[in-house]
């Protein structure tokens, strides 16, 4: 079971708080969390 704040939304922030410089980023995750 997920917790109710998971979304993409959600995801997509952890994501640029983890990586800022979009580093570790790619065409997909540009696709699949824009």
């Amino acid at each position: 079971m997920q917790p109710a704040c998971s979304n993409f939304e959600t995801a997509r922030a952890t994501l640029n708080s983890y990586d800022p410089a979009r580093v570790f980023s790619n065409t997909f995750l540009d696709i699949l969390l824009p």
